[in-house]
């Protein structure tokens, strides 16, 4: 029942593998997905380990791998697979920014096989509330509207997306602010705290305007 995989290894043909699987629990399958995409990800193979992280259940995990390594897989012509694995997700996501991500996912790839008139389409019917999401959306459709001489389409684009992300950035540097203030409050430096506290209301009141 065993043949060459052509890597140096040995692997059960694939009728023989449909017939164990389908005789398989839901729970098994779900574990020899896991067992799957661990030695697919060994193998540095992320879009098949994406496949199997999917099919385990394990979505966020999918995501986050294949978003890690995309240049590389879009480097060696995983896009169609890719595809073909996320955009399933748009519809059937379990949360908002599961759908979010796929969308995004698909986009990039479409952009990369010339489809920006489907990105557009895209991405002009669909608001992406995530808010790092949404400027890698206003990029992205910033660009498709390059492409098809929608120049105002995309200046609106690019605005929106430099705004959503300067308001990201003044928020983080809040934070990192109030976090040095509590630091030298836990030392008694009231003097260094507030000050650092009046740097964080600075970056509040910008973020209101």
């Amino acid at each position: 029942l065993l043949q060459s995989d052509g890597q140096g290894g040995i692997e059960v043909p694939l009728v023989y593998r449909q017939q164990i699987y389908r005789q398989l629990t839901k729970l098994e399958q779900q574990q020899a997905h896991r067992q799957a995409a661990e030695i697919r990800s060994r193998g540095g193979s992320y879009t098949a380990a994406a496949y199997h992280w999917l099919q385990a259940g394990e979505i966020e995990l999918a995501l986050a791998l294949w978003q890690t390594h995309q240049q590389r897989e879009l480097g060696q012509g995983q896009a169609a697979a890719a595809y073909a694995i996320f955009q399933p997700l748009i519809s059937d996501g379990t949360s908002a920014q599961i759908r979010e991500q796929a969308q995004l996912i698909c986009a990039k790839i479409d952009m990369l096989h010339g489809q920006s008139e489907r990105v557009l389409q895209q991405l002009t019917t669909k608001t992406i509330s995530t808010e790092i999401l949404a400027v890698e959306a206003g990029e992205l459709l910033g660009m498709a509207a390059n492409d098809h001489s929608e120049f105002t389409q995309a200046e609106l684009s690019f605005q929106q997306s430099l705004k959503v992300a300067e308001s990201l950035v003044e928020v983080r540097i809040a934070r990192l602010h109030k976090g040095r203030a509590w630091s030298h409050l836990r030392q008694r430096e009231l003097d260094l705290a507030e000050r650092e506290l009046g740097f964080a209301h600075y970056e509040i009141e910008n973020m209101r305007g």
